[in-house]
């Protein structure tokens, strides 16, 4: 099972699950940096997925491109434990 603790230190261990990050939690291409990618990456690859989707946070208002990315990681790159690709192959399954 594991190594006997002291009172203490399985209250010590216990106060350390309880604290939280007050962090938000990555979304969209920024959950790569937990896979390795570097920032570089992940500004590459979001310059890509914006110019093959025609999407552009600075020219449309109306676009989450947020939520594009994380709907594109969870589907097609099954991060999300999404299932494969719905529309025949097209990197996005919902109107781009």
């Amino acid at each position: 099972m594991g190594e006997q603790l002291t009172d203490e230190e399985f209250e010590e261990e216990e106060r350390e699950k309880q604290t939280q990050s007050t962090l938000p939690l990555p979304v969209g291409f920024d959950r790569l940096r937990s896979a390795g990618f570097s920032d570089d990456d992940i500004a590459s690859l979001r310059a890509q997925f914006q110019r093959f989707h025609g999407a552009n946070e600075d020219t449309d208002e109306n676009v989450d491109v947020t939520a594009m990315e994380e709907r594109w990681l969870d589907e097609t790159i099954g991060l999300g434990g999404g299932g494969p690709l719905v529309d025949g192959g097209n990197f996005c399954s919902y109107p781009c």
